[in-house]
This record gives C-alpha cells, structure tokens and sequence, in this order.
C-alpha cells in the first residue's frame, strides 16, 4: 500500500455585511460558540473551510450565524481548488 499527500490550494471568495456582526453579536458568538473570534476576519476563515468542505452554500442556517442571506454572508464564487503537488510518502519536491 502507498500513502500519498496531496497539497492544494483552496480559494474562496465570500461577501460579508460587516455591519450584521455587531458587538452584541460577536460577543455572544464568543460566549457560545468559540471565544477565539475577535474579528470578523476569524469568520471569514470559518466560513470559507465549511465552503471549501462542501458544508455550505449560498442560504443554508448554519449554527451561530442562522440563515446566511439574513446574516449578510455571500458566497460569490463557487470554491476553487488547485492542486500543488501530489507526493508518494518519502519524496521531496
């Protein structure tokens, strides 16, 4: 059996109403959900892995931020993924 490891390069392009994440809401997200998200920037990371993991899309709920067309969360484009290298176990580039 060979063991490969593939590096990509993921690419997600997200519109976000910054005026939906509110101190009220930023501070609630932290009590309930991560306390580690201090800027909107900490979601736009979120979001764009559950993109990129095909766990969302253009107005799904997802949980602490409910319907995302109401939260001001736009996918625009579709994730790409490039591949950069595909390597069998023990090689270099």
């Amino acid at each position: 059996m060979a063991r490969y490891r593939v590096e990509m390069k993921s690419t997600v392009l997200i519109d976000i109403d910054e005026s939906k994440f509110t101190d009220e809401f930023m501070e609630q997200y932290r009590q309930l959900i991560d306390p580690g998200f201090c800027e909107v920037r900490d979601h736009a990371g979120l979001l764009a892995e559950l993109a990129v993991g095909g766990i969302i899309e253009n107005g799904c709920f997802v949980e602490g931020y409910g319907d995302l067309n109401q939260q001001g969360i736009q996918l625009v484009e579709l994730p790409k993924i490039e591949t950069e290298a595909i390597l069998r176990d023990g090689e270099h580039i």
